[in-house]
């Protein structure tokens, strides 16, 4: 997981840098080099978030999201985790979408893009904390076979 967030940050980086750097419009052919450093990343997210298994996650479709959000039997109960999920997601895309828009036209596409570097750099930090976790459960519970066995 974290080389794939490493990875999806680096090509958010590359992707703004050559913004900046040859100065791309969204409409021009070289913008095609962006669309593709964000496609891979893009294509890196969707395999990470499938590892999480959590179904009502899906970070690549708006409307599967969407059609399960409504298609759920137990949209209206009170205590609803995928629901609840679902919802939350969609909200947190749309955010993203309207932070997205404004700084690419109140400002220029490379800011979007170092907007979104940003973020992906803040999901790479959160992973450290995690792994550092998971060692010291490992390390404890083979210290506790070792103790038994002995």
């Amino acid at each position: 997981m974290i080389i794939s967030t490493l990875v999806q940050f680096i090509m958010a980086v590359a992707s703004a840098t050559v913004s900046y750097a040859i100065n791309i419009h969204p409409d021009g052919d070289n913008a095609l080099i962006i669309i593709g450093m964000l496609g891979f990343a893009s294509g890196m997210q969707l395999v990470a978030v499938k590892r999480f298994k959590i179904p009502e996650f899906t970070s690549a479709v708006l409307t599967s999201t969407t059609v399960e959000l409504f298609a759920d039997p137990k949209l209206f109960q009170l205590r609803n985790p995928e629901r609840n999920n679902r919802v939350i997601s969609l909200l947190v895309l749309f955010c993203g979408v309207v932070v997205g828009h404004v700084a690419s036209v109140k400002v220029n596409a490379g800011t979007a893009l170092m907007l979104s570097a940003g973020i992906r750099l803040m999901n790479l930090l959160v992973w450290f904390p995690i792994i550092k976790e998971k060692k010291k459960t490992k390390e404890e519970k083979s210290s506790v076979i070792n103790k038994t066995q002995v």
